[in-house]
């Protein structure tokens, strides 16, 4: 069958393709191995899908760690933050923003936002369509379970290796072998991490959340404040996510501490509390001011203190104490699967692309966007904006050349 543009995948990216590609009227079909069209979009933010966030262009990229950022100035400039509120809004999704940070649709529901595309663009969707082999030969030719197609252009967004369930299966990758494309092994980016030494210590610590905690990669200058969750498994929340990519790759280097405050009050003020304040007060007490009940009974336990009064305590004692309470060292066993992670690092190279277009510079008319390209951002609305600027910025391309 002879088509002028195939897409693969029906994450964000896929999705936004598509309905650009609809919208010029240009002959396409989107490929998706499931029953279920946008299935990864539905469980985004928890079936509520954080679509995107308030943060301008350079804001936004800013808060990116990956080295090649600058990449994704041209797409979120075409395509952004503003964009994507004004888009959702135009097709009557208005959303609203929760917190400082994060939209959602004023129903909370991902569904909302899935069938925004799914209205438009369901007669040309081939669900339950798995491709076996993509091929060139003066046209692309895309073997399937089905069919056979024959396109001009095609759009590969596939998705990294998150959530397979979703039909996610780091497909993309091996497309751009096939042709040459260099690529990085997909790994965990956003996600927990497991620590033997939390689940011995389960009994007190499990489901403590430090709001504004410190987190540190020991051996390292990395560090950052955010919300710390304890789990039955180990270490979670903002926090964990934003360093667990680093944590992945330091874990290979024998960096396997992380340094975490176990109480938001300002140190200083609490070291001269412990110095200087009422010295009759028992440690107990005095440590519950600053954090959790449990968490205090497990300083004192793991410091082999006795509930005693301060004045009792030695100086040495002391000491650990803050230390304890604002550079606790806890060991990092593992990071999460990759295919549990939330969000993953790898994918095609960006520097195989052009920034414009996300099309390949070794393969003209092929396209990778998405979370297929090694290009993500923390939790908050970036991985979906990423996706949908490099899904608009490869259709709009396509619709000009074709």
């Amino acid at each position: 069958m002879k088509i002028d543009v195939v897409i693969i995948g029906g994450g964000p990216a896929g999705l936004m393709a598509a309905y650009q590609l609809d919208e010029a009227n240009i002959n396409y079909v989107l490929l998706d191995k499931n029953s279920l069209l946008g299935k990864k979009l539905l469980i985004t933010g928890q079936g509520r899908c954080n679509v995107t966030n308030h943060l301008n262009t350079n804001q936004f990229i800013a808060q990116l760690s990956i080295p090649h950022k600058k990449f994704l100035y041209s797409s979120l400039s075409a395509f952004g933050t503003s964009e994507v509120v004004t888009f959702f809004e135009a097709n009557g999704v208005p959303l609203y923003q929760d917190g400082e940070l994060k939209y959602f649709p004023k129903s909370n529901k991902a569904i909302d936002i899935r069938d925004v595309f799914a209205k438009k663009i369901i007669d040309c969707v081939d669900l339950n369509t798995t491709v076996e082999k993509i091929t060139f030969d003066k046209q692309f030719v895309i073997k399937t379970n089905k069919k056979t197609y024959y396109a001009d252009k095609v759009i590969i967004a596939t998705g990294s290796k998150s959530f397979p369930k979703t039909g996610s299966t780091g497909y993309g990758n091996i497309v751009a072998d096939k042709f040459g494309i260099e690529t990085k092994t997909f790994y965990p980016a956003e996600t927990s991490v497991y620590c033997s030494f939390v689940q011995k210590n389960k009994e007190y610590l499990q489901g403590i959340s430090i709001q504004g905690a410190r987190v540190s990669i020991k051996g390292t200058k990395i560090s950052l404040k955010g919300d710390l969750l304890f789990t039955h498994f180990g270490l979670s929340g903002p926090a964990i996510f934003h360093l667990s990519e680093t944590m992945y790759h330091e874990l290979k280097n024998g960096n396997n501490i992380v340094e975490v405050s176990l109480s938001n009050e300002k140190e200083t003020v609490v070291r001269n509390e412990l110095e200087e304040g009422n010295s009759q007060i028992h440690i107990l007490k005095f440590l519950e001011q600053y954090t959790y009940k449990r968490v205090s009974r497990f300083l004192l336990n793991y410091l082999n203190l006795e509930n005693q009064k301060i004045a009792t305590i030695s100086q040495k004692k002391k000491n650990q104490i803050i230390d304890s309470l604002y550079r606790f060292n806890i060991k990092v066993d593992s990071v999460e699967d990759v295919t549990r992670a939330y969000v993953n690092g790898g994918g095609v190279l960006a520097r195989e692309l052009h920034p414009k277009s996300f099309e390949s510079k070794k393969v003209p008319g092929l396209y990778f966007v998405g979370e297929a390209v090694d290009i993500h951002g923390p939790i908050g609305g970036f991985n979906v904006t990423i996706a949908f600027a490099s899904g608009y910025a490869a259709s709009k391309h396509i619709i000009e050349v074709l």
